[in-house]
Order: structure tokens, then C-alpha cells, then sequence
């Protein structure tokens, strides 16, 4: 009985773990008339091609700009460099109880290290920004529906409200807990730079795509 409920915390956390990464929603699609005939875009569709990146990412459908949906599609994700906040779960520490402060000293010995002291499913690689891990509240500049000065630091400023108000005023497609990083939501930090739209594309572009 104790083995299967480890396992099934195992399941949860690693569920909950994956949800923080960079990813299209695969669910989300949009319609484009072509030659008469609705055709349905999903962010696979957008993605390949530099020619559907080009055409397609910084589209509006609605009020959804299509690479705040498909950010890896269109090579937005987040660099890891900018905007970066101590990452899931809030307050974590590693089986030794060594949280990212402590990490923040003596830094590049630490974090080298940082894959010893797994904790909650989580290392400090993950977890902390100064060791290339945390968090990016995304989309960038994101705010609910219900003004301009309920962004994910309004979010992250007191806590419950997330819980109470996190699944409510969807704004660009996005609701508190899945847009903020105090709500569960956001990113996954990646170190480096993301690639953007206008930067040389390595793939020869398909003759045959849609244009």
C-alpha cells in the first residue's frame, strides 16, 4: 500500500513538473480561409515551416497572439536570462534544506552539485535561477481581463488569490494559474537564448508549404 502511493505521488509531481515546461498547447487550433475552404491550424502546423512561423506567429486570432499559444513553434520561449523567478514548488529546499539562497553563494561550485539533492522531484537545476533553472510568468506582460494592475506580481503579492481568482478573467487565452508562476503557471527557464522569428532560419524552406 505505502509502494503505490509513492508511486502515485510520483505521477502527480512528475504531472505537475511537465506542466511548467515549455510547450504548445496541442489542443488549440485556429481557421484560415484558403482557396475558398476553412483549413484548421494547430501549432504543430504552425511550426513547420519558417514560412507558417513567418505567417503565423505573430498573428492575432481573437485576442490570442498565436505564438503566446505555440511558443515553441515559434521559437519563443523563454531564454532564461530575463524575467526569471525561483520556480516550482514556491519555497523549495533540497533534502539537505538548502533552498536557491543558499545556492546564490559560491554559486558555480554549489550548482555544479546541484543534481545531488533531489527533492520534492526537483533539483536546484531546475528550481533555481542561478543555476539555470526557475520560472518565466508567461505570456510576457500578461495581466487578467479585469485591468492592467492584475498581473502575475498582483497574483504573487497576497496570498489566496490565486485560489480564488486564478481560473477566472481569462485574458490572451491565458488564466492566472496558467500564465503566472505564483499561480503554478509560467515556464520553465531554459539557459540560452530563444531563437527568434526574424533570426536566419536553418531549414531551407519548403516549396510545397502553405502559403
Amino acid at each position: 500500500m505505502i509502494k503505490t502511493l509513492f508511486i502515485l505521488s510520483f505521477f502527480i509531481q512528475a504531472a505537475i513538473v511537465q506542466s511548467l515546461t515549455c510547450e504548445d498547447d496541442r489542443y488549440w487550433n485556429f481557421f484560415q480561409l484558403e482557396n475558398s475552404q476553412l483549413v484548421t491550424y494547430y501549432c504543430a502546423d504552425v511550426g513547420k515551416n519558417f514560412r507558417n512561423r513567418k505567417r503565423f506567429c505573430e498573428t492575432t486570432i481573437g485576442d490570442t497572439l498565436v505564438k503566446e499559444k505555440c511558443p515553441n513553434a515559434c521559437r519563443a520561449c523563454p531564454s532564461g536570462e530575463a524575467g526569471c523567478m525561483d520556480g516550482y514548488p514556491l519555497g523549495w529546499v533540497d533534502s539537505r534544506g538548502n533552498g536557491c539562497d543558499w545556492y546564490a553563494r559560491f554559486t558555480s561550485f554549489r550548482c555544479e552539485r546541484g543534481e545531488e539533492y533531489l527533492n520534492h522531484f526537483r533539483t536546484a537545476k531546475q528550481v533555481c535561477c542561478v543555476c539555470g533553472g526557475g520560472c518565466a510568468n508567461w505570456p510576457q506582460g500578461w495581466h487578467d481581463s479585469d485591468g492592467s494592475g492584475f498581473t502575475c506580481d498582483w497574483y504573487a503579492g497576497k496570498k489566496g488569490r490565486c485560489q480564488a481568482d486564478g481560473e477566472s478573467f481569462e485574458n490572451r487565452g491565458f488564466t492566472a494559474n496558467k500564465a503566472c508562476c505564483a499561480c503554478g503557471g509560467g515556464f520553465e527557464q531554459r539557459g540560452g537564448s530563444s531563437s527568434s522569428l526574424t533570426a536566419e532560419d536553418p531549414e531551407n524552406e519548403d516549396s510545397n508549404a502553405s502559403a
